[in-house]
């Protein structure tokens, strides 16, 4: 037996009463307009959506511009909804945000008496597929059919106590939360999408490490920009003919066999850029860009569109694009294998979001059938043995701060990241003995630069790098501030504990931080310190996980190669030394770059 059978057989023994929905609602004020002077937020039933039933806007009106018919002032949790044909199934409970609004007319207001009835048991009971019968079967009138209040309250509705009503509620809630949450990640796929297509497609003035972005127009990376000439398409034939926004017809004969870029010449959707591909025609209302093969033609795609071409159209009533305009159009080419890369990255994004509308919007319209079937089941209490309370696993996304540091790592080979976008630190773990409280033993006790004695236990496992937190040497530099330590170690306070991902990111970074000058990290005063608020800040250029492992490899062996012959060549050493600083300096040296 589920929960909610046993509540109807403890709470409903002898079965469930029905009443109409006026005698559990309470009466709503109005406004008389003629004898107030206040401004009002004026809710329009036409601004409640009808798949996700929110309000999207409102508009202030004074008694200068109300009507002349007293209006319902609503309050938060009251329900409204549509009583004209126009209006059906509109409806929705009233946030907190409009309370104490008017709404407009075409509408019927409801405000549950909450100790018998709950707003959602109420809000529930009106969106059902019985209610809707009811308003249809009294709706009157011919240009205009429209059901009265009256008649909305006169529906009956199920009534059973109050601990049925929050179970069947609680269950009828998980379907349309469901619903809204799949609408919310359809949309936020979209928009995740153009965000960044938008940042990949911004070169303003800026290098993409030693990929520098050229400014050219569309007529000189094009061969030629000219109108299509089909005026003959007809609905068969064997080719297609593409118009101002996909295909528009079919003819018996192609003109063109190589895939190019379009765009709307003329109307209402002048601007709009798509590609033809296979062999097919061209209407006469749509401009052909046949780009030169040095260039990659979707990545010109990806950048019209997101230049959005509508802004160049000219007119009023027929708005025009020229191919004269689109010619002197600008546009920034980096490297072709960048252009590829970023065309990877944004086909990629938009297979994802057409798979969502075609898949998305089926699960959800699914979704809504399936509360639809529980709701009218629920609410006739016909059979409760076959409820199921659906819940789905949702997959973490990684933040938008992570996604964009491997795009750019893709796209332009390197990306600017902090320290903590890259590492864990474990400072929280480190443990300072006093020397006098120290036990002798085998495993190293590390300071600010290297071991400073050996105890008996042990706090860390494994592979860290160890970065100076205090001292002189932070600013003198006379031994690395940055040094990794493998093994069973304990380490005091004295210097920062970082876990990477890989012993080659985190060689690199040790290599980095002893390279470069962090004067600008470290606090000033008698002792030096470089606090971890400031540690995490450090900006790292992260080139690719291949670049990373040759650029360890190169100056480990340069390092090894000088270590090797310290005790008997010091010219060489010196030598060595400098070619190992010129080749570091070198290789760590990127060209900034700005992200997004």
């Amino acid at each position: 037996m589920t929960k909610l059978e046993e509540l109807v057989k403890q709470y409903c023994p002898k079965g469930i009463r029905y009443i109409s929905i006026n005698e559990c609602i309470k009466k709503i004020e109005r406004i008389n307009w003629k004898e107030n002077n206040n401004t009002f937020e004026y809710i329009d039933l036409t601004s409640v959506d009808r798949d996700t039933h929110n309000i999207t806007e409102t508009t202030l009106i004074t008694s200068k511009t109300a009507p002349s018919r007293a209006q319902q002032i609503v309050r938060e949790n009251d329900i409204i909804v549509g009583t004209t044909r126009p209006m059906l199934k509109r409806y929705c409970v009233i946030p907190k945000k409009y309370d104490n609004q008017i709404c407009s007319t075409g509408f019927c207001v409801l405000r549950a008496k909450n100790d018998i009835v709950l707003t959602r048991w109420l809000y529930h009971n009106i969106t059902s597929t019985s209610f809707f019968s009811h308003v249809e079967k009294h709706q009157q009138g011919a240009s205009y059919p429209a059901i009265s209040d009256k008649d909305v309250k006169n529906y009956v509705i199920p009534l059973p106590p109050l601990e049925v009503q929050l179970e069947i509620v609680k269950i009828l809630d998980n379907f349309t939360e469901l619903t809204a949450k799949l609408t919310a990640e359809l949309t936020a796929r979209q928009k995740q999408y153009e965000y960044y297509r938008d940042m990949l497609l911004s070169f303003d003035v800026r290098r993409r490490g030693n990929n520098v972005v050229e400014w050219r127009t569309l007529g000189e990376i094009a061969n030629n920009i000219f109108s299509g000439k089909n005026k003959n398409k007809s609905e068969s034939g064997n080719y297609p003919v593409y118009g101002s926004t996909g295909i528009i017809g079919y003819c018996d004969d192609y003109e063109y066999s190589n895939e190019q870029i379009l765009i709307a010449r003329v109307g209402a959707n002048a601007g709009y850029v798509h590609i033809a591909k296979g062999n097919y025609d061209v209407s006469d209302n749509t401009l052909i860009v046949n780009i030169k093969p040095s260039y990659s033609l979707k990545f010109v795609y990806h950048v019209l569109t997101n230049i959005g071409l509508n802004k160049y159209a000219k007119g009023g009533g027929q708005p025009l694009v020229t191919a004269g305009e689109m010619k002197k159009i600008k546009i920034p080419i980096p490297s072709l294998d960048v252009q590829e890369r970023i065309v990877n990255v944004l086909d990629n994004f938009e297979a994802i979001c057409s798979d969502l509308k075609i898949g998305l919007p089926a699960e959800i319209d699914a979704r809504q059938k399936q509360y639809e079937y529980y709701r009218d089941l629920l609410l006739n209490f016909e059979s409760y043995s076959q409820i199921v309370n659906v819940e789905r696993e949702r997959e973490n996304v990684a933040s938008e701060r992570i996604n964009t540091i491997k795009l750019f790592r893709y796209v332009f080979g390197f990306a600017y990241v902090t320290l903590a976008d890259i590492s864990e630190n474990l400072d929280a773990k480190r443990n300072p003995i006093k020397s006098n409280m120290r036990q002798k033993g085998k495993y190293p006790y590390y300071g600010a630069s290297g071991i400073v004695d050996y105890v008996e236990d042990y706090i860390f496992d494994g592979d860290f790098l160890l970065v100076s937190e205090d001292g002189a040497n932070l600013v003198a530099r006379n031994t690395p501030i940055a040094f990794s330590i493998t093994g069973k170690n304990w380490v005091n306070n004295h210097a920062h504990v970082l876990k990477f991902d890989n012993l080659d990111l985190q060689h690199y970074i040790e290599i980095y931080l002893n390279s470069i000058d962090l004067k600008k990290y470290i606090s000033e005063g008698a002792q030096p310190k470089l606090n971890q608020e400031n540690l995490k800040k450090i900006i790292i250029p992260l080139p690719s996980d291949e670049g990373i492992k040759e650029i360890v490899s190169i100056l480990m062996k340069f390092e090894k190669l000088c270590n090797d012959i310290s005790d008997g060549i010091p010219a060489e050493i010196d030598a060595r030394q400098k070619q190992y600083e010129y080749y570091r300096d070198k290789l760590l040296s990127f060209e900034e770059i700005k992200q997004g």
